[in-house]
């Protein structure tokens, strides 16, 4: 599940997942809208779901 957060004048997101057991984090920021942080994330999302799968 991503967190989308507004940090000064951009938005940042942040997606939670546990990979060999310990959990990660990946984030990114610098984007315009929360509508441009919230695709990324969801992108993100869907390349991690992927690899588990593999």
């Amino acid at each position: 599940m991503a967190s989308i957060q507004k940090r000064g004048d951009v938005w940042k997101y942040e997606v939670n997942h546990t990979e060999d057991g310990k959990r990660k984090r990946v984030s990114k920021s610098g984007f315009k809208t929360k509508k441009e942080a919230e695709r990324a994330a969801y992108e993100v999302e869907l390349n991690l779901r992927s690899q588990r799968r593999e």
